[in-house]
């Protein structure tokens, strides 16, 4: 049952990633669909801040609602709380990691102590009384 606890937020991100990948976006203007990854040397600045889309066909970006966006539309805020959320929840993967590893160094049987062999120590002779 453990094991399943520490892995529960990698499962949590990897069901996020699964749903975000069956989002499919179109291009307002011709209709295509958008793709989902780019080069990093093919995004535009809003994309890096922002994220959104930029159509193979036409050349029309979106933001990631899929509206199309121009030049002189204003940036949106940067998102403080998803960011914040995202790095509560790294650190409670962290922590739930560590208290994995730390109950699995715990459960590890120690190797079986050997006793050591009894040596019998000298033992001194009882004092003899003088003989006069």
């Amino acid at each position: 049952m453990s094991d399943f606890l520490i892995y529960l937020p990698f499962l949590a991100a990897a069901a996020i990633v699964f749903i975000y990948a069956l989002h499919r976006v179109r291009c307002p203007d011709c209709g295509a669909s958008l793709p989902k990854f780019y080069s990093p040397l093919r995004k535009t600045q809003r994309m890096w801040r922002a994220g959104g889309y930029l159509c193979a066909q036409c050349g029309c970006e979106t933001d990631t609602a899929g509206r199309r966006v121009t030049a002189d539309t204003p940036l949106p805020p940067i998102p403080v709380r998803q960011w914040a959320l995202v790095g509560v929840l790294l650190m409670v993967a962290l922590g739930l990691l560590t208290a994995g590893w730390f109950i699995a160094g715990r459960a590890v049987a120690a190797p079986p102590v050997v006793a050591a062999p009894v040596v019998a120590l000298p033992q001194q002779a009882p004092p003899v009384a003088p003989v006069n």
